[in-house]
């Protein structure tokens, strides 16, 4: 399943296939590795690892971002930004985690999650920067889960530098 093909899935959902308990909670750790990492990471390697070699990395309508090199060179691009990573004053939520797990296969599934990112405004106010829905097509290989594809879909951006 793709992060694309989950993201169109119907409401109505059919029975889902049964987990292991410790495949999934494996899972949304790493999903919240991911967000504690994106912004205080120290070494790009530790998030990075967090992703297979052949990864893709969108928000939707955007660049895609291909493989552990590309995974760098959006690391890179948002701390030159001041978006997010060490030093910048942003913290990544995630929230309404489902682990949908595929149908076929035991060790492929789709973290599907709302995220919230806070900043501060210039007059030091906590604000939201952005919400969306992150769709994470996650693989198991080798006994340890890392996302394949995520999928950004930004529902809302703010661009204001209000203190409201």
């Amino acid at each position: 399943m793709t992060a694309r093909a989950a993201g169109s899935r119907s409401r109505s959902r059919k029975k889902e296939p049964a987990m292991d308990v410790r495949d999934e909670l494996e899972i949304r750790n790493l999903i919240a590795r991911v967000a504690w990492l994106t912004d205080t990471w120290s070494e790009p390697s530790d998030y990075i690892a967090l992703y297979t070699e052949d990864c893709t990395w969108q928000v939707e309508g955007q660049q895609v971002y291909r493989g552990h090199t590309g995974i760098r060179q959006r690391m890179q691009e948002m701390l030159e930004q001041r978006v997010c990573g060490p030093g910048v004053p942003a913290r990544h939520c995630v929230t309404s985690l489902e682990i949908i797990p595929d149908a076929e296969r035991s060790d492929v599934a789709m973290a599907r999650s709302i995220g919230l990112m806070m900043s501060m405004s210039p007059y030091g106010r906590p604000v939201p920067a952005i919400y969306g829905e992150k769709y994470d097509e996650v693989v198991k290989n080798a006994g340890v889960w890392k996302i394949r594809a995520r999928l950004i879909k930004a529902l809302a951006w703010s661009t204001e530098d209000s203190a409201t």
